[in-house]
């Protein structure tokens, strides 16, 4: 752990930022979800260009570009629709070529297409965190990391908020565990399913070699239900992440699985060496949408990012805090949206092997 955590600071997985808010909005099944989700992504573009945050921290931002990869003949036709409307929503140039067609592209045996966004924003989220602490602190905040919550009741003017430390008082009470909702909150528990995110990360590379597997040092996704994100990191090593496992597993075993994903993408790298691997729960809800509001017992709640928790956590953050702020301040369009649950879940996800498999089988048609 000595040695993990700094790397974490230094390495975790860069994300392309205003893309992601429109992602689930698009692949819902909520009326009228994919115009929601246009104005919150048009919303998170103005508020991080507003703020500049990520350059003012140092969270190593840059704008490399974000490319995914086709892998199937579905999402091929639909990679055209995509660069047209993400080209006038944005403003930034937008490519897309079936595979082989593009030698400035990384291309794998598999793959039936690729579609770029250049220059897409990026940065590395355990180093935005850890600015935005700092900065949180700076103002004033007090903060308590490893204070786990047991329970919330009201209290004059209030809430009596207990924990493992003991009793505070709070004015106004913001829920935002997403996927570490644990037994002190069964109502929102009962909401989001957690689902485990794995990532590796390989010795380094020679620099040849790894400006061959990734030439323009952009973020790479694919298209699969059980998908891969992976980049190259500036000491060019190959940073990879995935759904390792639907059922809750080691890091070990999840280094052994995905080990095996990057010579399946990657033979050349068959033999290479994991030197740090770690894990960490994402959030999904029922209607794959992102919630916040005001619960009718007077507590506000931001969670179920569905795996794009660092741009649409930083821009409902932004939101919620000001509706808290104000009775008067405008909530997103999507936030009277009912939150979702189902009569078999109880906050614990029996289902996701289940899912796993199912995911799996689509893949491989």
């Amino acid at each position: 752990m000595d040695t993990l955590l700094p790397f974490l600071l230094r390495q975790s997985a860069a994300k392309n930022v205003p893309y992601s808010a429109l992602f689930n909005f698009r692949h819902s099944n909520v009326e009228g979800a994919p115009q929601i989700g246009t104005q919150t992504a048009l919303g998170a573009l103005a508020a991080r260009d507003a703020a500049n945050l990520p350059q003012a921290l140092d969270c190593e931002y840059g704008r490399v570009g974000h490319f995914t990869a086709a892998f199937n003949r579905g999402t091929t036709i639909r990679f055209s629709a995509k660069r047209s409307f993400w080209s006038i929503v944005s403003g930034i140039p937008q490519d897309w070529s079936r595979a082989g067609r593009s030698p400035r592209s990384w291309e794998a045996r598999s793959t039936m297409a690729e579609y770029s966004t250049n220059p897409a924003p990026d940065f590395i989220p355990a180093k935005y965190f850890a600015g935005l602490a700092r900065l949180a602190s700076h103002a004033g905040a007090t903060l308590h990391p490893y204070t786990a919550v047991m329970g919330i009741q009201r209290a004059a003017g209030g809430f009596s908020v207990r924990t493992i430390r003991g009793e505070i008082w709070a004015r106004d009470v913001l829920i935002a565990t997403n996927g570490y909702t644990g037994d002190a909150f069964p109502e929102f528990q009962r909401r989001v399913i957690p689902m485990g995110s794995y990532i590796v990360v390989t010795e380094r590379l020679d620099p040849a070699v790894a400006n061959r597997l990734i030439p323009k040092g952009r973020m790479i996704i694919d298209t699969k239900h059980v998908l891969y994100y992976f980049r190259r990191t500036a000491d060019d090593r190959l940073l990879f992440g995935g759904r390792a496992s639907f059922a809750p597993t080691s890091v070990e075993r999840s280094r052994e699985i995905l080990q095996a994903a990057i010579a399946k993408v990657y033979p050349e790298l068959t033999r290479v060496r994991i030197e740090y691997a770690w894990k960490g729960n994402v959030a999904f809800t029922f209607d794959l949408l992102p919630h916040l509001g005001r619960h009718h017992n007077g507590m506000h709640y931001a969670m179920g990012f569905c795996g794009h928790g660092v741009a649409m956590g930083s821009y409902l953050g932004n939101r919620i805090g000001a509706m808290i702020a104000s009775d008067e301040a405008p909530a997103p369009p999507f936030a009277s949206i009912p939150f979702q649950t189902r009569f078999f879940y109880r906050g614990r996800p029996w289902f996701l092997p289940l899912a796993g498999w199912w995911y799996r089988v689509l893949d491989a048609l």
